[in-house]
């Protein structure tokens, strides 16, 4: 549980510099909200809420391990999603 008493999973992404991330969830049970931060900084890099889907693209700055972490909203606290993150690697 985070510090408010909502519910979340957290899922492990290796990044190298000059990727781009295509981060989305969908749920048709809870309104999902997604945040993107480097792990263990304790810090969000981006985020993401939206009913119908919580969608990010950005720019990977630093090499290394992010937490994708996803944020079960809604008043069941629990729910099926699908978590889907796809990598474009800098241009060659």
């Amino acid at each position: 549980l985070m510090d408010d008493g909502t519910h979340f999973e957290v899922w492990y992404v290796q990044a190298t510099a000059g990727d781009t991330l295509h981060v989305q969830v969908q749920s048709t049970e809870f309104p999902p909200a997604v945040h993107v931060g480097r792990q263990g900084s304790g810090s969000v890099m981006v985020e993401a809420a939206d009913p119908a889907s919580a969608m990010l693209r950005f720019n990977v700055l630093e090499s290394g391990t992010l937490a994708v972490i996803v944020r079960i909203t809604g008043p069941a606290a629990t729910g099926i999603y699908t978590l889907q993150v796809v990598r474009a690697g800098p241009p060659r």
